[in-house]
């Protein structure tokens, strides 16, 4: 059997606690402490800078104006209205019929389309908005109607896909 000596268990103890610091360190002699204050504020401001320009360039390319949206109206798959939205000066209104009864009323802006009335149950469509960008199509699946929004001479996918 090991003799365990009390000599072993302070090593142990010691060895356990090898991660602190056994006396208080000293900074260098030719680093004044105002010097590395003044590196941390240096390098923290750098930091803060660096973020703010970095949420600045997300910021503008996001608000930047989406010129030549086109609208494609799909029901049961199929194509039945493109809309260039681009084009539109006036607001106006479609109604489309939906085949098994019942229709959707959709409202075409200046750059922007949605649909303001259903005969619909659950009214999502409606509560969805106006779209104005290619992020979320627009559906209603009662109806089996899709609003699609692509932006004009689009061949490749966009920043945000999923």
């Amino acid at each position: 059997m090991k003799q365990v000596t009390p000599h072993k268990i302070a090593r142990k103890k010691k060895s356990r606690r090898s991660f602190l610091p056994d006396k208080k360190e000293t900074l260098p002699k030719d680093c004044p402490p105002d010097i590395l204050k003044r590196r941390g504020l240096f390098l923290s401001a750098f930091i803060l800078l660096l973020c703010l320009l970095s949420c600045l360039t997300i910021f503008l390319r996001c608000r930047q104006p989406s010129a030549g949206l086109t609208a494609c109206i799909y029901q049961d798959g199929q194509l039945i209205l493109t809309i260039d939205l681009h084009t539109v000066t006036q607001p106006y209104t479609v109604p489309i019929p939906a085949p098994e009864g019942g229709s959707n009323l959709i409202e075409v802006r200046p750059d922007a389309i949605g649909i303001i009335d259903a005969d619909c149950p659950d009214k999502l469509c409606v509560l969805t908005g106006f779209a104005d960008s290619t992020l979320l199509p627009i559906v209603c699946l009662p109806h089996r109607l899709v609003i699609q929004l692509s932006a004009a001479g689009q061949t490749a996918p966009d920043g945000i896909s999923y």
